[in-house]
C-alpha cells in the first residue's frame, strides 16, 4: 500500500507542476454575439470607439484613431480600394460599393480582445463578413444583416490581432460601429496555484481518512 500511496501522491505533485507553470499550448481565436459576454473578457484600458461623432461625408484614406484618452491601444483605418477611401455616416463606412473597410492595429500594445457592430450601410438583407488576422491563425465570420445592427466579437488569450477586416458579399457598404479594442482578461497565476493546492490537500485527507480505517 505504501507504493500506491506514493504513486498518488506523484500524480497530484504532477497536477500541481502542470496547473501551476504556463502552458504554450494556444486554444485559438473565441468568436462572441453577446455584447455583455464580451466585455467581460476585455480588461479596463480599452479603447472605445462609436464613430457617431465623425463628420458626415468623405474622410480621405488611411484615418487614424486613438480612442479613449490614456488607451495604450490605437489604429489606423484603410479601405482597399485607394481611390474611393473611408465615409463617416453615423459610423466608419467605406465611401464605394463593394470595398473592404481594413483596421491595422498599433499603439504600445497590439489587442487580443476586437469586439464592435458589423452592417452593411445599405437597404436589404446583405451579407456582411468580418475577420481578424493575429499573424498566426485567421478567422472568418458572416452573418446575413437583416435587422438592427449585429455584434460579433474576438478574443485570443495567446495572441495578439494585426489587423481587421469588413466586407459585403452583396453591393453595400461595409460599416462598423462601437468598436472595442483591448486586451483579453487571463487567469492568474495565484488561481492556478491554488486549484495544485486543493490537489494536494485532497491527496493528503484521503490518504488520512484511509489510514484510519486500517488502524481501527
Amino acid at each position: 500500500m505504501t507504493r500506491r500511496r506514493s504513486a498518488v501522491l506523484a500524480l497530484l505533485v504532477a497536477c500541481f507542476i502542470a496547473f501551476s507553470i504556463p502552458t504554450t499550448a494556444r486554444a485559438g481565436i473565441s468568436v462572441y454575439f453577446d455584447p455583455a459576454a464580451f466585455a467581460s473578457q476585455v480588461m479596463p484600458g480599452d479603447c472605445a470607439q462609436d464613430f457617431t461623432t465623425l463628420p458626415e461625408g468623405p474622410l480621405g484614406n488611411n484615418v487614424s484613431f486613438c480612442g479613449s484618452p490614456g488607451s495604450q491601444f490605437a489604429y489606423s483605418a484603410a479601405t482597399v480600394d485607394p481611390t474611393s477611401g473611408l465615409y463617416g455616416d453615423e459610423g466608419l463606412s467605406t465611401e464605394a460599393f463593394n470595398d473592404v473597410l481594413m483596421l491595422t492595429f498599433s499603439g504600445l500594445l497590439l489587442p487580443n480582445a476586437v469586439g464592435g457592430n458589423f452592417f452593411s450601410d445599405s437597404s436589404g438583407p446583405l451579407t456582411v463578413g468580418v475577420s481578424v488576422d493575429n499573424g498566426l491563425d485567421f478567422t472568418l465570420v458572416t452573418f446575413t444583416d437583416t435587422t438592427g445592427i449585429p455584434f460579433v466579437g474576438f478574443v485570443d488569450f495567446g495572441q495578439a490581432f494585426t489587423n481587421l477586416e469588413v466586407f459585403s458579399n452583396n453591393t453595400g457598404y461595409p460599416t462598423i460601429r462601437n468598436l472595442d479594442v483591448g486586451a483579453a482578461v487571463v487567469p492568474e497565476p495565484g488561481t492556478l496555484a491554488l486549484l495544485g493546492s486543493a490537489l494536494v490537500g485532497l491527496g493528503w485527507l484521503s490518504r488520512k481518512r484511509r489510514f484510519g480505517v486500517r488502524q481501527s
